[in-house]
């Protein structure tokens, strides 16, 4: 199997339903079912930009059941990659010519 991404990102343009039920052994609510697949996968991170309420929901700490790390942060905040800790990335700039 070829070298999986260190990043995977997604943006949801309606409201993110979180399933609340806690995943045994994993310090999170679980999102969607396609997340374990990433975790399982190897991809180091998965980011979800939620457009709607204006948070960027970053899952790290990939394990065969999910990601052990899981946080929602404002868009104003700045955020760095694992795969490229010296790019400082703030999502309200980014997206301030996308949403109004």
């Amino acid at each position: 199997m070829g070298e999986m991404a260190p990043l995977m990102t997604e943006s949801a343009d309606r409201r993110v339903k979180l399933d609340r039920e806690m995943v045994p052994g994993m310090a999170q609510a679980r999102p969607l079912d396609h997340l374990w697949s990433y975790a399982a996968h190897g991809i180091a991170e998965y980011w979800v930009v939620d457009l709607p309420n204006r948070l960027l929901h970053i899952h790290r700490d990939a394990k065969p059941g999910g990601y052990a790390q899981v946080v929602a942060q404002a868009w104003g905040e700045t955020v760095y990659p694992l795969c490229a800790p010296d790019i400082a990335i703030r999502p309200s700039d980014r997206l301030k010519r996308v949403i109004k």
